[in-house]
């Protein structure tokens, strides 16, 4: 019966470290996908300044080595661009790997959980039953005391 219970105690332990480890997958996860799409909105942003500025630029007719520092400015943000936009399939693909790793946290988490409602099953029915054997013991107990003698001796005959 000792045992149950150190069993019992380890797999409550593992849901315990199971769950934390699910939480900390979901709140990384969830920071990773917020911190992409800003940082790509601005860029995107950006871009289009510097195109404006461009066209202004062209518009007004500066000299080429203005419009050359312009053209190099633009090509630098959408490199940056480029970039960001491999960096938030890279944090997709993570945060997808993510949610495959929760979700066979999950599964095991789930089977534990159900390892433990058998484990209270069968504590359950052995007490159930030593406490019925206890009943039995004591009643054949009571029926010795009464009749003085341990064994029935009619039957011998």
């Amino acid at each position: 019966m000792h045992a149950h219970f150190v069993v019992q105690a380890q797999l409550e332990r593992q849901v315990k470290d199971l769950n934390v480890r699910i939480v900390d997958l979901e709140t990384k996860s969830y920071a990773n996908s917020l911190h992409s799409s800003p940082s790509v909105r601005q860029l995107q942003s950006r871009i289009d300044e510097l195109t404006a500025q461009l066209k202004q630029a062209s518009s007004e007719k500066f000299d080429s080595s203005h419009l050359h520092t312009s053209d190099k400015a633009v090509r630098d943000m959408q490199q940056q661009l480029a970039e960001r936009e491999r960096l938030v399939v890279k944090l997709e693909g993570d945060r997808k790997t993510s949610e495959g790793q929760i979700n066979t946290l999950r599964q095991t988490l789930d089977k534990v959980v159900s390892h433990l409602f058998s484990f209270d099953i069968v504590a359950w029915l052995l007490t159930n039953h030593i406490d019925s054997n206890q009943g039995k013991v004591n009643s054949n107990a009571r029926s010795v005391a009464w009749s003085g003698r341990p064994w029935n001796l009619s039957r011998q005959s």
